[in-house]
C-alpha cells in the first residue's frame, strides 16, 4: 500500500463500488510478524477496540500462533460474543458493571471473561452478581503508571489505584468477597504506549520525548511493587502492559508476562510518528462527486474523524492523490469533502485515505475489502456489518 502510486491503487479496486474500507494482508502480516519479533518472552493479547472486525481477529490469532494469550475487549456485550464464539481468554480492558440482561450469558462465560477493576465498588458489586448468580468472577486489577510531577500530571486519567499504600484496604475488601478471584493485573503506561514521539513542534517533541524517557524509569519501578506486593498474596496468571507504543520497552520489563497491541496492526497515519515504525495496512476510498473549480474535487462522504483531543491529528489525511488537500474552512464533511488537486480526476475516480486511529474507521463500513498480492481477493465483515455496535 505504501509504496503504490495512485494508478496501481485505482486499478486493485477499479470493480469496487465506493465508499470502501480496505486491508492490505501483505502489510498486516509484517506487522504481525514484527510484533512477534519484538516481543521477547512475552506473550501477545489483542486489543478488539483496534480490530473490530471478527474476521480480522481470526486472522491474526492465526498469524500469531503460540504468541497469542487472548484478547482485551472493550464491552461486555463484545466480551460475550468473542466468549460465544469460542474465545477463552478475554479481559475487560475497561470496568462495566453488568446488566441483568447480561447476567445468563456471563454465568454461562464466567472462566472466560476477566472483568476490569480499580476500586471497592467494582469488586463489591461483581461479588454480589457472581454469588447471586452461584458463579465465580475473574477479576484484573487496573494500576495506574501515570508520571505524576509537580503541576503534570503526564499519563491518562482512568485508574484510581496509584499506589501500593492503597492495597492494604483493597486486600481487605477482597478478603471479604467469596465470589471473586483475582488472577491479572493491568499497568498500561498510556503516557509512553500512546504518546508519538515526532512531534510537529520540535521543543513540544523534545520535551515529549525528555518526559517519556523519565517516565519509565518510573514505570519500572511503580509495576515491579505493585506486582511484587499483590503476588505476595494472590496467584497472578496475566501482567498486563504496554500498547504498539512502548513494545521495545515493555519487552524488557520482567514484571510483564503478555504486551497488549491493538493499533500497530493496522498503523493508522498516527502511528507514522513512532520512532518504531510499521507499516500503513488500513484505509478508505471515497468517490470524486463533484469537480466545482479546475483546481478542486468534492468527493462524497469522508469525515471520518477520530476521537480524543479535538486537533487536526484526529482527522484523516488523502493517501493517494498525493497533492490532495483539504480546505481550513470545511476540511472533512459528513457527506462531502472538498479537496484542492492539480491532478485532473474525474467524477467517480476514487481518493485514497487513512483514518487517524485504529478500529474506530470499521464502524463507518459494513465490509472490509481484503487485499493479496495487489488483488482484491476476499470481503471481510466488520462488527457493524456482523450487526454489532458496542460503543
Amino acid at each position: 500500500m505504501k509504496n503504490l502510486n495512485y494508478s496501481q491503487l485505482k486499478g486493485i479496486f477499479n470493480d469496487c463500488q465506493l465508499p470502501i474500507s480496505f486491508i492490505f494482508l501483505d502489510e498486516l502480516d509484517k506487522n504481525i510478524s514484527q510484533f512477534i519479533s519484538q516481543s521477547g518472552d512475552k506473550q501477545i493479547r489483542v486489543a478488539t477496540k483496534s480490530i473490530r472486525s471478527f474476521d480480522v481477529l481470526n486472522h491474526i490469532k492465526s498469524k500469531l500462533g503460540e504468541k497469542y494469550v487472548g484478547v482485551m475487549a472493550y464491552h461486555l456485550d463484545e466480551a460475550i460474543d468473542l466468549a460465544s464464539k469460542g474465545e477463552k481468554n478475554i479481559m475487560m480492558g475497561y470496568p462495566q458493571l453488568p446488566h441483568s440482561r447480561q447476567f445468563r450469558e456471563l454465568e454461562k462465560y464466567s472462566n472466560q471473561i476477566i472483568h476490569m477493576c480499580d476500586n471497592h465498588q467494582h469488586i463489591l458489586e461483581l461479588d454480589k452478581i457472581a454469588s447471586n448468580l452461584n458463579t465465580t468472577f475473574h477479576i484484573c486489577l487496573d494500576l495506574d503508571m501515570s508520571y505524576y510531577l509537580p503541576m503534570l500530571h503526564f499519563g491518562v486519567l482512568r485508574s484510581s489505584l496509584k499506589d501500593t499504600s492503597q492495597l492494604d484496604h483493597l486486600f481487605k475488601t477482597l478478603s471479604g468477597c467469596k465470589s471473586v478471584k483475582l488472577n491479572s493485573l493491568m499497568g498500561y503506561e498510556a503516557q509512553n504506549a500512546g504518546v508519538y514521539d515526532d512531534h510537529k513542534n520540535k521543543l513540544l517533541g523534545m520535551i515529549i520525548r525528555f518526559l517519556k524517557k523519565k517516565s519509565w524509569k518510573n514505570i519500572l519501578k511503580v509495576r515491579k511493587d505493585f506486582v511484587d506486593k499483590i503476588s505476595s498474596k494472590y496467584k497472578i496468571d496475566y501482567v498486563n502492559g504496554g500498547g504498539t507504543g512502548s513494545i521495545l520497552e515493555t519487552a524488557q520489563d520482567p514484571s510483564v508476562n503478555e504486551i497488549t497491541i491493538g493499533s500497530g496492526f493496522y498503523c493508522p497515519h498516527l502511528f507514522d510518528r513512532y520512532k518504531n515504525k510499521f507499516l500503513p495496512a488500513s484505509g478508505y476510498a471515497v468517490a470524486v462527486s463533484r469537480i466545482p473549480k479546475s483546481d478542486h474535487i468534492t468527493c462524497h462522504g469522508g469525515g471520518y474523524v477520530a476521537s480524543g483531543a479535538c486537533n487536526i491529528d484526529k482527522l484523516p489525511i488523502v493517501h493517494s492523490p498525493s497533492d490532495c488537500k483539504f480546505l481550513p474552512n470545511e476540511m472533512f464533511g459528513e457527506v462531502q469533502t472538498p479537496l484542492k488537486t492539480s491532478e485532473k480526476l474525474s467524477i467517480g475516480d476514487p481518493v485514497f485515505l487513512r483514518h487517524s486511529k485504529a478500529g474506530e474507521l470499521f464502524e463507518r463500513f459494513n465490509t472490509i475489502k481484503i487485499v493479496r498480492n495487489k488483488k482484491v481477493v476476499e470481503e471481510w465483515k466488520s462488527y457493524r456489518g456482523e450487526g454489532k455496535c458496542y460503543l
